[in-house]
């Protein structure tokens, strides 16, 4: 029997856990303008995979998919624990990030606003680090082990 979910708790963990995982990015970010449109470019593509993270937990909740919804939290908080990397001088944010403005660059050149720039640049490289993360959660999946409770 399912509990009922409650979409204000599912948006504050992903708030948390983006806010979290960005904080790299959006560190970098700010080293390349601190202007104020490219600051709000950057905080509404941020809340874009707080609404979408948010939305594909509530649906894996919604079809009972629990194996999968473990899953994807454990992943979120992996890949934050990768951020330490950037101590060490090798950080995945900072490669998806510069991969996100090269292709902006090949792409645009220099044409766009700052705003939409930034909201792009933030959007690309949450794609990339997406990516990542799809790629832990399937690992997370596959290496959970499945109970008469934790189904699909």
């Amino acid at each position: 029997m399912m509990t009922s979910i409650s979409l204000k708790k599912l948006l504050f963990f992903w708030t948390a856990v983006v806010l979290f995982n960005t904080a790299v990015c959006f560190f970098f970010g700010l080293l390349i303008s601190s202007h104020p449109m490219s600051i709000l470019g950057m905080c509404i593509g941020v809340l874009c995979f707080i609404a979408f993270y948010t939305f594909v937990d509530y649906h894996l909740l919604i079809k009972q998919k629990l194996r999968w919804h473990k899953a994807l939290r454990r992943s979120a908080l992996i890949r934050g624990g990768l951020q330490i990397a950037v101590l060490l001088h090798v950080s995945i944010e900072f490669w998806c990030g510069f991969l996100a403005l090269a292709l902006l660059e090949v792409l645009f050149g220099s044409s766009l606003p700052l705003f939409l720039h930034s909201f792009l640049a933030t959007l690309l490289t949450g794609l990339f680090l997406s990516v990542i993360l799809a790629i832990l959660c399937v690992i997370c999946f596959f290496l959970a082990k499945p109970t008469k409770q934790l189904n699909q």
